[in-house]
C-alpha cells in the first residue's frame, strides 16, 4: 500500500509541476520526511496524508484509490495539452488586447497627422 501512496503522490506533484522541496516546506514536513514518503520508506498517517493531499490540491481518497496515474499515461498527456492550450488562449488575448491598443493609438496619430497636413 505504501508504494501505491508514494506513486501516486509523486505522479500528482510532477503533474502539478511542483517541487518536492515546496510540498514538504508548505506542509511542514522536513525534507528528508517527505523523501521518504515518496520513495515509499515510510508509512503515512491518516493526518499527514491530509496535509499531502491538501497541498497538491486532491482529497485523501484519491491518493488511497488504486488508480495511479503514470506521468506519461495519456490521460496526463491530455491534461498537460489541455493546460497548455488554455495558457496559449490566453496568451493570444492579451495579445489580441494589445494590437488592439496599439491599432487605436495609430489612428490617433493618423488623425492628428491628417490635421496637420490640411
Amino acid at each position: 500500500m505504501i508504494e501505491n501512496i508514494n506513486l501516486k503522490i509523486r505522479s500528482i506533484r510532477r503533474e502539478l509541476d511542483k517541487k518536492s522541496v515546496d510540498i514538504a516546506n508548505s506542509i511542514g514536513f522536513s525534507q528528508s520526511y517527505y523523501s521518504k514518503i515518496k520513495n515509499g520508506k515510510a508509512n503515512v498517517n491518516s493526518r499527514n496524508l491530509e496535509k499531502i493531499a491538501k497541498a497538491l490540491n486532491v482529497k485523501k481518497e484519491y491518493i488511497l484509490s488504486k488508480k495511479i496515474l503514470l506521468e506519461n499515461s495519456e490521460e496526463s498527456l491530455l491534461n498537460k495539452k489541455n493546460l497548455e492550450s488554455v495558457n496559449e488562449i490566453e496568451v493570444c488575448k492579451e495579445l489580441i488586447a494589445n494590437i488592439s491598443l496599439l491599432m487605436e493609438k495609430l489612428q490617433e496619430i493618423v488623425k492628428v497627422k491628417q490635421r496637420e497636413i490640411h
